[in-house]
């Protein structure tokens, strides 16, 4: 049987960036991909000539110096065709609507203009956000493995505090609640929602439970570039996929690894066919959820070598599921501001899922790989509890389940644009259980780990399993959740592979 140097489960973009960078190396690569789609939760569907999004998320990091800007600069292939949005996304809230500006100094000037109570407050906490900018660079430069597992891994953290990087030590055991009544910010206050609202969405929890520096990276990247892709992420996703096979590795599609096994020095994955393949090295570009059922034997030594967590406690780990809503038809806006994303904060004094707050996307009214001309497809995702989902004694509790939380979406949707109510060609939910069945993440959870405290940032798990050649990559191990903490740490485990 072939060996390869290295086999990665997983089509997601955690693992398409592994194996692109690893096989432009000139590394032999498989890429094994048990769904019928690349990109994974940032992926996309198609149904009846429209194009959806999986998932309700903004392009980030394709600017200069950028991840993903870095990352195709390295393997030598351009970006798809994508524009920058000088307005990030409209926020509605019960009082006000707010323009996201991607400018800062016009982010500020809205501060002012619809947060006026509390302006002095909230452009001295933006400041001090954008004052981390040096450090979030480096931090994304680097690479680093946290918890740290090799002396190496040690001397690239210690780097960063050389580069400077100790000026921003107040960062690291405090929450961005705690930075935010630094500056004054109040609980309770309109600005705080807003906060919440972008940390929901990038961190999955707000400001009270949120390390500060992971919540200062998100809200910097915002405003280091925000874009509008062609087609969707998914045109990302295919242009890594179309890379991997250039420079001579393999990908394939359906291919549902059921098993993992150590045999010798080798490395070897079945799939539900009955199909081996054999490597070196392995990464694994799959949730730690999704983990123990690639393993036989959970009591092994090896297995426990590999699992960050005891497979009966992780389950109990804070993690959110999506509830997804996808529409298409007719055009819904009267008057096209150029605006594709929305957020909706439908009351700031309950907790941000379940509908009462969520991302919504629409194709751009010129994106005609998503939709005809005059139509457009629509993706809103709000969280949820993963659990109650799957609690229901028959299919059709679950249903009404599914038409209660859909019905009030949008609702609210169609309190805001009533043209939303066109968009009849094809109208669908999703759930954890629809997300198990179509991204193979162990009951739907999506987005990671939540962050519970500041302490967060050092209980997570490292992409350098204990066992020899075994590596982990995706949004539950370090960095995290979103596309751009996903594809970073698997640059970070091809970075370790190649001896970088």
């Amino acid at each position: 049987m072939f060996v390869y140097d290295v086999v990665v489960v997983g089509g997601g973009f955690g693992g398409l960036a592994a194996a692109a960078r690893l096989a432009h190396a000139g590394r032999s690569v498989l890429l094994l991909e048990g769904s019928g789609e690349w990109g994974g939760c940032a992926g996309k569907f198609d149904r009846g000539g429209y194009r959806f999004a999986a998932g309700a998320t903004v392009g980030m990091g394709f600017e200069d110096d950028g991840v993903f800007a870095r990352l195709f600069d390295e393997i030598e292939e351009p970006l798809p065709q994508m524009r920058s949005l000088s307005t990030i996304m409209n926020v509605y809230m019960p009082d006000r609507t707010i323009s996201y500006y991607q400018d800062s100094e016009a982010w500020i000037e809205e501060i002012v203009r619809k947060f006026p109570a509390e302006a002095d407050c909230g452009i001295r906490f933006f400041r001090e956000v954008w004052a981390a900018k040096p450090l979030i660079n480096q931090v994304t430069r680097a690479e680093v493995i946290i918890p740290p597992k090799t002396v190496t891994d040690w001397f690239r953290i210690m780097k960063l505090a050389t580069n400077g990087a100790w000026k921003f030590t107040n960062l690291l055991t405090a929450t961005v609640a705690d930075r935010m009544r630094a500056a004054g910010i109040k609980p309770g206050s309109a600005l705080e929602a807003f906060i919440n609202g972008q940390l929901m969405d990038s961190v999955q929890t707000t400001a009270t439970c949120c390390p500060a520096l992971l919540g200062y990276i998100a809200l910097n990247v915002f405003h280091l570039g925000a874009f509008y892709v062609d087609g969707g992420l998914a045109e990302i996703g295919f242009a890594l996929e179309r890379s991997i096979r250039k420079n001579g590795g393999e990908t394939l599609l359906r291919k549902q690894v059921t098993s993992i096994q150590k045999q010798g020095e080798t490395w070897a994955v079945c799939t539900r066919r009955d199909e081996w393949f054999c490597a070196k090295q392995l990464v694994f570009n799959g949730s730690v959820h999704s983990l123990a059922e690639q393993f036989a034997d959970t009591e092994s030594v090896l297995f426990n070598k590999m699992m960050p967590i005891k497979a009966s406690e992780e389950k109990h780990v804070p993690s959110w599921g999506a509830f997804t809503v996808y529409a298409a038809g007719d055009d819904p806006f009267v008057e096209d501001d150029g605006v594709c994303f929305h957020q909706f904060i439908v009351d700031p004094t309950k907790p941000f899922a379940e509908g009462n707050q969520f991302l919504c996307s629409f194709s751009s009214k010129d994106d005609l790989l998503r939709a005809p001309s005059g139509k457009r497809t629509m993706t809103v995702s709000t969280h949820t509890d993963w659990k109650q989902w799957w609690d229901h004694p028959d299919a059709s509790s679950y249903e009404t389940m599914k038409d209660e939380y859909g019905s009030r979406i949008l609702q609210v949707l169609q309190g805001q644009w009533t043209g939303v109510s066109n968009m009849s060609e094809h109208r669908m939910y999703g759930t954890p259980i629809t997300f198990e069945h179509y991204t193979k993440r162990a009951q739907g959870r999506v987005g990671g780990y939540i962050p519970t405290s500041w302490r967060s940032i050092f209980e997570g798990f490292s992409p350098k399993s204990n066992a020899e050649g075994f590596w982990l990559c995706g949004d539950t191990v370090f960095p995290g959740a979103g596309t751009l903490g996903v594809v970073m740490s698997g640059m970070t485990v091809s970075s370790r592979i190649l001896n970088k």
